[in-house]
């Protein structure tokens, strides 16, 4: 659900194993405003103080939106659980940076 509007879930994609909260879903259909490919970001068990703080800090940041952090298109739910649907930015984690060469980092 983004909002309170059905959105169809081509693909799903857990992201990292370790943070069991984070997906990417590739949409059926892109509308509503979002791009075909969404980052979805659940609220994590007991931790509803840590999400509210945390759609504060995108409202706040709102003009680095898509630069510098990604692009917050708003709130819905994902398997049930309070969630951000988030723009996709590309490139590569500092980790996986490390993990190639760690002799430069």
């Amino acid at each position: 659900m983004f909002g309170d509007k059905r959105i169809n879930v081509k693909k799903d994609e857990l992201l990292n194993q370790l943070r069991p909260t984070v997906y990417r879903l590739e949409l059926e259909e892109p509308r509503l405003g979002l791009p075909a490919t969404v980052i979805v970001k659940q609220e994590k068990p007991k931790r509803e103080a840590e999400f509210r703080d945390e759609i504060f800090a995108y409202k706040r940041l709102r003009e680095l939106q898509g630069t510098v952090i990604p692009t917050l298109f708003g709130q819905g739910s994902f398997n049930g659980r309070p969630a951000l649907i988030l723009s996709e930015i590309g490139g590569i984690t500092l980790r996986d940076l490390a993990k190639l060469d760690e002799s430069s980092v």
